[in-house]
């Protein structure tokens, strides 16, 4: 079996998400929509270059129409701040397929999301 299907070059939006910047993928993307998920230590990006480590990823995958990138604290030992990057497919989103994390153990912030346009 090959590697993915190389996707023909898409154009993509980041979505208006309004601050604080604590949004996580909604059920409609999250489980059944995500086609790859990542992950960096925190120290290695910033919210826009993981943002585009993200979508970069994203668009090597026939089908990705969006992304979304946040770091939050893991559930792992040592709980420390990482980056967390899902790619999905499913159709062009917008802020309503987006849910804050409102919990006080997650601690989700900067969160980017684009779109197929």
């Amino acid at each position: 079996m090959s590697g993915p299907a190389l996707k023909s070059p898409q154009n993509f939006t980041p979505l208006p998400l309004e601050p604080p910047l604590n949004w996580l993928p909604g059920p409609r993307l999250l489980p059944s929509n995500v086609i790859a998920g990542y992950h960096a230590d925190y120290d290695k990006y910033d919210a826009s270059t993981w943002a585009e480590y993200v979508l970069n990823r994203g668009k090597t995958f026939a089908g990705c129409t969006s992304t979304s990138s946040f770091s939050a604290i893991n559930s792992g030992t040592p709980r420390i701040r990482c980056w967390f990057g899902y790619v999905s497919r499913g159709g062009p989103t917008t802020p309503d397929d987006y849910q804050r994390d409102e919990s006080e153990s997650g601690g989700v912030e900067d969160s980017v999301a684009f779109t197929i346009s």
